[in-house]
C-alpha cells in the first residue's frame, strides 16, 4: 500500500507541476526532502528594481532551487525599495551562501536574515509547519 500511495502523491505533484505551467516537475524525493526544512525570513534593499527586475529575481530563485533551499514567498515595494522574502532551507549558513549564487548579499543592518521559531496560525501561536505539499 506504500508503494501505491507514494505513487498517487507523485502523479498528483506531477500534474500540479505541470497545471502551473512549470517547465519540469521536481524529483517526488527533492520535494519531500523539502518539506521537511525550517523556515527562514530574510530582507533585501532593491533600489532601482523595477517590477520586471523583481520578477527575473523570482524566476531565478525558483531555478535555482535544490533539496536544500526552497523559495516559499517574495513580498516587494519597489517604490521604498524592499524586498520580503520567506524561505524553508536546511539551516542558516546554507540560505545565506545559496542566497549569494543567486547574486543577493545580505549587507549591513537593513538586511538579515531570521529563523521563524513561531508563527501566528488562526490567532493562535505556533511552531510552524514544515512543508505545505
Amino acid at each position: 500500500m506504500g508503494q501505491s500511495r507514494r505513487g498517487t502523491d507523485r502523479t498528483r505533484l506531477n500534474f500540479y507541476f505541470w497545471s502551473v505551467g512549470a517547465r519540469s516537475p521536481r524529483p517526488y524525493d527533492e520535494l519531500i526532502a523539502i518539506k521537511n526544512m525550517p523556515k527562514f525570513v530574510s530582507t533585501h534593499v532593491i533600489a532601482c528594481m523595477t517590477r520586471q527586475d523583481v520578477a527575473r529575481l523570482l524566476k531565478r530563485f525558483k531555478e535555482e532551487e535544490n533539496s536544500e533551499v526552497s523559495n516559499i514567498r517574495v513580498l516587494c515595494d519597489t517604490l521604498a525599495g524592499r524586498m520580503v522574502c520567506e524561505w524553508e532551507a536546511s539551516d542558516r549558513p546554507t540560505l545565506i551562501e545559496w542566497l549569494k549564487t543567486c547574486n543577493v548579499q545580505i549587507r549591513g543592518t537593513g538586511e538579515w536574515v531570521m529563523a521563524v521559531q513561531y508563527e501566528s496560525v488562526d490567532d493562535q501561536l505556533v511552531v510552524p509547519q514544515r512543508g505545505t505539499l
